[in-house]
């Protein structure tokens, strides 16, 4: 029974340390405007960080606070 705890235990934080490394590596932006369209939200995104990879891009909120938001990853 104590060695199933320890690899538990062991298990989980190999799992924990994969997504805290993951979450470094990528930051969520957003931009205000008053329209959003999601295809154009991509476009401007990949304009705005030019040598960064996009990873998610979509718009949200409700008028007037509508926001593009991109997820840009190093």
């Amino acid at each position: 029974m104590e060695g199933k705890t320890i690899l538990c235990f062991l298990m989980m934080l190999l799992l924990l340390g994969n997504c805290a490394h993951a979450e470094n590596s990528c930051k969520e932006h957003r931009t205000l405007g008053t329209a959003c369209i999601t295809e154009f939200c991509r476009k401007d995104c990949n304009r705005d960080y030019i040598g960064h990879r996009v990873r998610n891009a979509y718009c949200t909120g409700f008028f007037p606070f509508i926001f593009c938001v991109c997820d840009i990853c190093d």
